[in-house]
C-alpha cells in the first residue's frame, strides 16, 4: 500500500472514533508507531470513568501529525 492510502486508512480509523463521541486520551510512542488510546465521553462532553476505551496503533508519519493536531483542538 502506498504511503499516501496508508495514511488515508489511519486517518479515517482515527476520524471515525472522533465521530463517535471518543477523545483522544493517551500516547504511547514506541519503534512501531504510536499507540493513540480513545475514551468515550458522555452527552456533555465529558470523560467518564466507566465509559467505552479503545486505541490505534498508528504509523504513517502524516496521521500522527494529524492526531497531534487533534489533541491540540482537543486542549482548547
Amino acid at each position: 500500500m502506498s504511503t499516501h492510502n496508508e495514511f488515508i486508512a489511519e486517518r479515517d480509523k482515527i476520524d471515525f472514533l472522533i465521530d463517535q463521541g471518543y477523545r483522544i486520551t493517551a500516547v504511547t510512542e514506541n519503534l512501531s508507531g504510536d499507540l493513540v488510546e480513545f475514551q468515550q465521553v458522555d452527552e456533555a462532553g465529558v470523560l467518564g470513568e466507566k465509559k467505552e476505551t479503545t486505541s490505534l496503533l498508528i504509523m504513517n508519519a502524516n496521521a500522527r501529525k494529524y492526531f497531534s493536531t487533534l489533541m491540540m483542538e482537543q486542549q482548547q
